[in-house]
């Protein structure tokens, strides 16, 4: 009945759903592919960037490969999988309410370490535990709120980042995040199933289908690019408050040319009435 509700209150809001112009598609992917990859090379400051949209990228395909995969049917004996859905919904609300909370706070930088942390402390939770026998419904709820701290922060603070650092180029901005975080994603799922082992070991997990994996190289790639991704931040935001300073400088030059030249203007014409 739920379901149903939610289905007809969605199908009658289309009713008032504006049909924009838009561009030609062809044409439109093509120029957000250019200024992608042009702000990429050009822009300095995107290269510190990175590291923020990679460990979310990491994070994810760590969640969902191992901790939903694996951890939860031993911790939850969920062989059915029906526990992922509820701990995922906690992680979708835990996001959206502290995407609400952060939303009125100016303090953008405090936000984004928070939630690299935030995707750090998953995976080092398994690094330093790494016994699923050992963890209990309680540790496993701490792991998808932090998960969904760290996506809150994905979500608005790093987008919010990311339109004011790259103000004159939105379009290559945004484009850069889907690119970097959809690559970091791919090679997470890659990793997944790349990073194989031979014996069993503290930190060489029999899957469920078998298969041993090495969860250590993954974990070590996360909480390396956490710190990765903090001083990358620190790099950039460096570097645009040098940007903004050197413009301001230049604005205030120009303000002080253009009040001058009147005065100068006016200097010459009383010296030759002298």
């Amino acid at each position: 009945t739920l379901y149903t509700g939610v289905a007809c209150a969605t199908t009658f809001g289309m009713v008032f759903v504006i049909n924009y112009p838009k561009e030609d598609d062809a044409s439109s992917v093509l120029i957000q592919a250019t200024a992608t990859i042009q702000l990429l090379v050009k822009d300095p400051k995107m290269k510190y960037m990175v590291g923020m949209n990679a460990i979310f990228g990491f994070a994810v395909a760590f969640m969902n490969s191992y901790i939903n995969g694996e951890v939860l049917a031993v911790v939850l004996k969920d062989t059915e999988s029906r526990f992922v859905g509820i701990l995922s919904s906690w992680t979708a609300l835990t996001a959206a309410l502290v995407s609400l909370m952060t939303s009125f706070s100016s303090k953008r930088g405090v936000i984004l370490i928070g939630g690299i942390l935030s995707f750090s402390l998953v995976a080092l939770s398994f690094l330093v535990f790494p016994d699923s026998a050992t963890w209990n419904i309680w540790g496993l709820v701490i792991i998808y709120t932090l998960q969904g701290f760290g996506r809150a922060t994905f979500e608005s603070a790093l987008k919010a980042t990311f339109a004011s650092y790259f103000a004159g180029n939105s379009t290559g901005a945004f484009g850069n995040i889907i690119l970097q975080n959809g690559l970091a994603s791919a090679i997470g799922y890659i990793l997944t199933f790349r990073l194989l082992c031979d014996q069993p070991s503290r930190y060489c997990v029999r899957y469920s289908d078998g298969t041993l994996h090495d969860v250590l190289t993954f974990e070590l790639l996360i909480c390396i690019t956490g710190v990765v991704a903090i001083l990358g931040y620190w790099r950039g935001s460096v570097s645009y408050a040098t940007e903004q300073m050197q413009a301001s400088a230049i604005t205030q030059c120009e303000q002080i040319e253009e009040v001058g030249e009147p005065r100068n203007l006016h200097d010459s014409y009383s010296d030759e009435e002298h």
